[in-house]
């Protein structure tokens, strides 16, 4: 049985993993056995034209897809940072991470065409070790990305664009588990950061994005290896959590306007700042605003109402969806650089893969065909004439359209 010649074993494993799937699992539903998936995916063994067929049905993938050679390269070395990855399986994880080198191919091609903002972080001396970060380095760093990004301690309407308009790549998309709630990476100079929508309300998608922020700027020179210390994990999560409270609502802030700092005030705050109330009885704490007794009783009452489940005003903030690629797809669209069909065709993946991760509205990529209908009405035959000849010599056919009774 002969294979496919240039069929890419890389692309396979990214496909299946995407999709959930194991080797097992995949192996059965396109009739072979585990190891003939294994030889197609090392590289060894490419499947025949009648098993990709199924490959590609499977996995809902193009063809093209497994023939992909990328012309940019994607840094593996650098760490990928969750956040609440630590119920998610590692299945849960490679699904994410291999629907994030798609995001990767979809910025690299609209790069080629549109001048993104450059990556702009503040330029911090940041330890290598989570353990000599403290809490005073935390609300600078904070306090320097704001005035790197040019805001003064008031609310950021909308955060999602300010992290784009700095050069970040951001996409909001369903990471297949509620364990995920997103992460972020270093490609080479660009960052990118990736939240789950399926816990989509608008202050928790806003902490999440805030939280990435703090493993960008804090944790860049922490080795990837310090990621598999249980305590380390917990420490920089912990303090990723510190940085997204203190960027979103500053310190100096905080102090002027937590002067009773109850549930009624947390409440209030929470339409001015956008930040949950569980994270401002937490950020009372980490400020010395109230004690630990005085946390406890919070807590106590904040979970009798029930707002552990929900908060109050969890349904009233809209979210703020990411724009940049957007943009950047209806820019190439309007200026005529590519059509629908040549983009598709240069990314090679599923329509509604590129559009969910872009965020893009769904069919947004797809042709708009005209559906022909017969006509209801009854019309009587039309009849041509006799062709006529034009001045340069072609004929004329001119139709004689039915005239009335």
């Amino acid at each position: 049985m002969k294979g496919t010649l240039g069929f890419v074993g890389k692309r396979l494993t990214e496909a299946r993993q995407s999709r959930g799937l194991n080797k097992t699992t995949l192996a059965k539903l396109i009739g072979v056995v585990d190891s003939q998936v294994t030889k197609y995916e090392s590289g060894d063994q490419s499947p025949s034209m009648s098993i990709l067929d199924k490959i590609s049905s499977v996995l809902r993938m193009p063809i093209d897809y497994f023939f992909y050679e990328r012309a940019y390269d994607f840094d593996v070395e650098s760490p990928v940072y969750y956040r609440s990855m630590s119920n998610a399986t590692q299945q849960q994880r490679k699904a994410a991470e291999s629907r994030y080198v798609w995001l990767h191919d979809i910025f690299c091609h609209l790069w080629k065409f549109i001048d993104f903002p450059p990556a702009n972080l503040p330029d911090i001396e940041v330890p290598n070790n989570p353990e000599e970060i403290s809490r005073q380095f935390i609300e600078q760093a904070a306090d320097d990305l704001r005035r790197c990004w040019g805001i003064s301690d008031e609310p950021i309407d909308n955060i999602t664009r300010l992290v784009e308009n700095n050069g970040i790549v951001v996409s909001f998309h369903d990471l297949g588990a509620d364990s995920l709630d997103g992460f972020s990476h270093r490609n080479f100079d660009r960052p990118h950061i990736v939240i789950s929508t399926r816990k989509a309300s608008a202050v928790r998608i806003r902490f999440s994005l805030c939280h990435e922020l703090g493993h960008l700027l804090l944790h860049r020179n922490i080795p990837k290896e310090m990621l598999n210390d249980a305590y380390k994990f917990k420490l920089i999560e912990k303090q990723a959590h510190q940085f997204a409270s203190a960027f979103i609502f500053p310190q100096s802030a905080f102090y002027q306007e937590i002067l009773v700092p109850d549930l009624t005030t947390f409440r209030i705050r929470k339409a001015r700042w956008k930040l949950s109330i569980s994270s401002m009885i937490a950020r009372a704490k980490e400020l010395k605003i109230i004690n630990e007794d005085a946390e406890k009783l919070l807590r106590r009452s904040y979970g009798a109402k029930r707002w552990n489940r929900v908060e109050p005003l969890d349904d009233d903030i809209a979210i703020d969806y990411p724009e940049l690629l957007k943009d950047a797809f209806e820019l190439v669209l309007s200026e005529r650089i590519q059509s629908k069909s040549s983009l598709l065709d240069a990314i090679p993946l599923l329509r509604e893969d590129i559009e969910e991760i872009a965020g893009l509205e769904s069919g947004f990529l797809q042709d708009n065909i005209v559906k022909l209908q017969l006509r209801r009405e009854k019309l009587s035959s039309p009849e041509f004439s006799t062709p006529k000849k034009d001045s340069s010599g072609s004929n004329v056919v001119t139709l004689i359209r039915p005239t009335d009774a």
